[in-house]
């Protein structure tokens, strides 16, 4: 029923999960709820930024395939469903890591935890010289590069969108 589950340890949180699922259109979120209560007690569910009601199937929900539905274990009246989004990061040379942020999450966080993962030397170790002067790792969307202080808000992130990450670059 599922195809993978993946931890996330991003800023020391541990109890994220992705799950990746493998359903018809016809199957109702109730068969996810079932496999997700098991996994972590997931009770509250949203996509698009709405609740789902778990009757319903994933085509009577607007979901095709191409958006993430989001499980979590206690509902916080205080955030919108939609203040946190899931963010692919791509690499030429690595796996594909998906990130679950908040829209205000500087993106260094996400970029040093990246590199952490793969092995690469982050942005602290490169102030300590483990990169050599004029090569710096490059996170881009689109033809934009991405800073550090600038946040999925700031770049106008929707939720699913893709980051391009190019190591060890020459300037």
């Amino acid at each position: 029923m599922y195809s993978k589950i993946v931890e996330n340890k991003l800023n020391g949180r541990i109890g994220c999960y992705y799950i990746g699922f493998v359903l018809s259109r016809d199957d109702k979120i109730q068969k996810i709820r079932l496999f997700c209560k098991v996994v972590d007690g997931f009770r509250v569910f949203g996509f698009g930024g709405k609740g789902l009601n778990l009757n319903n199937t994933l085509q009577e929900a607007g979901i095709d395939g191409s958006g993430f539905i989001y499980a979590y274990s206690d509902p916080d009246p205080n955030v919108e469903l939609t203040s946190k989004m899931c963010i692919l990061v791509r690499c030429n040379v690595a796996n594909d890591v998906y990130f679950m942020m908040s829209k205000t999450t500087p993106m260094h966080k996400m970029m040093d935890a990246y590199c952490q993962r793969l092995g690469f030397p982050s942005k602290e170790e490169v102030k300590l010289g483990y990169l050599s002067h004029g090569i710096r790792h490059v996170f881009q969307i689109g033809e934009r590069t991405i800073l550090g202080e600038d946040t999925p808000e700031v770049l106008q992130l929707c939720d699913g969108d893709t980051i391009d990450f190019y190591p060890f670059c020459q300037f």
